[in-house]
């Protein structure tokens, strides 16, 4: 597949992801605490407000360049204002690989992952703990681009006790 018809495929598929994100009913999308042993799922979106790329190494992208990022989160089913934010850095270990770890300021806590991701496109990411309500809280988080500009994304934070 050339590359033009791979982009095509990958931007048409994140979109096809957010409209039937934007289906599910309105409680899948709820930053409601985890009241059961089951855990649950806290589905919202992100608009990113900032990205700052740093050049370690050698001149151009290389290991050890660094991105740092802010992002807006939003549950519009709640309110269209933003409800949170989220704070990521990365540092690349490979043009293909980069290790983050972020924290997503939410309204009743926070919640934290770290992992090793190839792509911000489509990746899934471990949920390495919380504070407030997420205290303890493990899991995963599925990200999903779902615009370039401006940079959107749904996240699913799948969560278990």
């Amino acid at each position: 597949m050339r590359r033009s018809s791979w982009h095509l495929w990958l931007v048409g598929s994140a979109s096809l992801a957010f409209l039937a994100f934007l289906a599910l009913p309105a409680a899948g999308g709820s930053a409601a605490p985890l009241r059961n042993s089951a855990g649950g799922t806290i589905s919202i979106t992100d608009r990113q407000v900032s990205l700052k790329r740093i050049d370690q190494g050698p001149r151009g992208a290389s290991a050890g360049d660094l991105e740092i990022v802010w992002q807006a989160l939003y549950n519009k089913r709640i309110k269209p204002q933003a409800i949170g934010h989220a704070q990521l850095i990365c540092t690349m270990l490979t043009l293909q690989s980069r290790n983050c770890s972020a924290t997503y300021f939410l309204p009743k806590g926070k919640l934290v992952v770290e992992g090793v991701i190839g792509s911000r496109l489509l990746y899934e990411i471990p949920v390495t703990g919380g504070t407030g309500i997420y205290v303890g809280a493990r899991g995963s988080l599925l990200v999903t681009r779902a615009s370039e500009h401006p940079q959107r994304e749904i996240l699913q934070f799948r969560l278990v006790s």
